[in-house]
């Protein structure tokens, strides 16, 4: 699990949206919350579920980075602080083979 510093600066987001579901009552709820970053390069998405994760996905290549990430806050710190850019590079380097046959423990994949 995914826990970035919530001292540093955070990412800046555009306003966050819900997508809603009408139950079976004709109420609607918000089923699915997500926020974008300012600059387009990062998404945060959660499902209105108690206990889902956020999940953090870099746009431009549409992988998912982190999907444990606790809260929005959360999600804006760990890019802010360059993580989810560094875990980003390690996926990228998975799928292209550059671990060679060694296991790296800092990657999420192996």
């Amino acid at each position: 699990m995914t826990k970035a510093a919530t001292s540093l600066a955070l990412a800046p987001v555009e306003a966050t949206r819900f997508l809603p579901r009408r139950t079976r009552s004709g109420h609607t709820r918000p089923e699915v919350w997500g926020a974008k970053t300012t600059d387009g390069t990062w998404a945060f998405d959660r499902e209105d579920e108690p206990g889902t994760p956020w999940t953090v996905t870099h746009l431009p290549t549409m992988t998912v980075v982190d999907c444990y990430v606790s809260t929005l806050t959360d999600c804006r710190a760990y890019v802010a602080s360059g993580q989810a850019e560094a875990d980003l590079e390690l996926l990228q380097a998975h799928g292209l083979g550059e671990h060679g046959k060694q296991r790296n423990p800092a990657c999420g994949r192996c």
